[in-house]
């Protein structure tokens, strides 16, 4: 495992075991960080555990009812372990969900200014600004409804409305899910110039022989426990030297 020092973590889950309401279990004693600059790749293939996983980190196991049953959830230096979803996002944990959820009725406009709790008129006046010079293409769209937007589009809008929530840790399930391939290099270009040195994220993705493109580090999971992890740069030389 690599050691990631405690300096500057944004999220920390420690040993987490979580039981469904069946009682099934979701996960095993698994182990993740991620820390404020990088971008972190989970991996697994379907109900490998991935969504169970984020939504932990989010809060929203404890939405459904299901528990964390043993371990801990750190975010932002605070135990959040079994905490209600808008505890874990006031912290600045945001969960862009697969397929992006975007309000397609309404307008670009209206999704980026609608969200609970924004700040001050002037505040969001520079949030949006910050916002269009990283996707200029929803400055001229600002009008237009959301779900007239193509997939590339409404994923740059739903990462854009984490922006406005000033969110420190952007958590982007299945960013690949219904994205033409072409689209995802720039995409993650985008996201790593949104993370720069002060935000993290965590992006989950199927294949993690795909993770050296957009990733620092990896983690891989099957049946709910985490079963492999280290850095994108290692995992690319192993897959050089065998091909």
């Amino acid at each position: 495992m690599v050691n990631i020092g405690s300096n500057h973590l944004l999220a920390e889950i420690s040993d987490v075991s979580v039981r469904f309401k069946s009682g099934a279990m979701g996960l095993h004693e698994a182990s993740l960080k991620v820390a404020a600059g990088e971008v972190v790749a989970l991996c697994g293939a379907n109900g490998a555990g991935k969504t169970t996983l984020v939504r932990t980190i989010s809060g929203f196991v404890k939405a459904e009812s299901t528990r964390v049953v043993n371990g801990s959830v750190r975010v932002m230096g605070r135990d959040v372990t079994n905490q209600e979803p808008y505890q874990v996002s006031r912290l600045g944990v945001h969960v862009i969900p697969e397929r992006r959820k975007v309000f397609p009725n309404l307008s670009v406009g209206e999704n980026l200014n609608t969200l609970g709790g924004l700040p001050s008129r002037a505040v969001r006046a520079e949030r949006l600004e910050k916002i269009f010079q990283v996707f200029p293409d929803l400055r001229v769209r600002m009008g237009q409804a959301a779900g007239r937007l193509s997939g590339g589009q409404q994923q740059m809008l739903a990462i854009a409305r984490a922006l406005m929530a000033d969110a420190r840790l952007l958590v982007i399930d299945e960013i690949a899910l219904g994205l033409h391939p072409s689209l995802l290099a720039p995409l993650f270009d985008v996201i790593r110039q949104i993370v720069g040195a002060e935000r993290g994220a965590i992006i989950v993705h199927e294949d993690v022989r795909f993770s050296p493109t957009f990733a620092d580090r990896y983690y891989l999971i099957d049946s709910g426990r985490i079963v492999e992890d280290g850095l994108t740069s290692e995992l690319e030389q192993e897959r050089t030297a065998i091909s």
